[in-house]
């Protein structure tokens, strides 16, 4: 499969899975936590949330990134108070509440991401420094949200067990 359709597949599925309408776009950003600062990347954002992969070599070991159970244990144990977040050359900062953490992929090869809610929403000119659309929330829900759920957590699954 191709990167595309990869990034097809990330951004339709976390479209569909979050009440707010998402965008798929690569933004640096360094997140912190209650023991320090990690260079990260947004793979898609919207006004009240983002998906973040946190990409500091010091965040994890090779074994918890591997299993989704540990990367979630040393999420909780970094952002157990909140995780604060700063775009790279945005002037964008937000403090955010750990939603979720999954795993998109396959075993040994997954890409793990932190789910985050903005504690308060992006404001229009946030999202116009962002390049997203600040509109409604509403995410159409339906067959494709099922079937898109339906893969990802099959995928996040096979990642734990693996």
């Amino acid at each position: 499969m191709s990167e595309y359709d990869e990034e097809r597949k990330l951004q339709t599925w976390s479209a569909r899975r979050r009440q707010a309408q998402r965008t798929l776009k690569f933004l640096d950003c360094r997140v912190t936590g209650d023991f320090g600062t990690f260079s990260a990347m947004v793979v898609d954002v919207s006004r009240s949330g983002a998906l973040v992969r946190v990409l500091d070599s010091g965040f994890a070991d090779h074994a918890e990134l591997d299993q989704l159970m540990l990367y979630t244990a040393r999420v909780n144990y970094h952002f157990e108070s909140g995780m604060g977040i700063e775009f790279i050359g945005n002037d964008v900062q937000r403090a955010s509440d750990i939603v979720r953490v999954t795993a998109y992929g396959g075993a040994g090869s997954g890409i793990n991401l932190i789910g985050i809610r903005f504690r308060d929403d992006l404001e229009p000119d946030d999202c116009a420094r962002l390049g997203i659309a600040h509109g409604d929330d509403a995410t159409p829900v339906g067959p494709l949200a099922r079937e898109a759920k339906r893969h990802w957590v099959q995928a996040a699954s096979r990642v734990a067990v693996g």
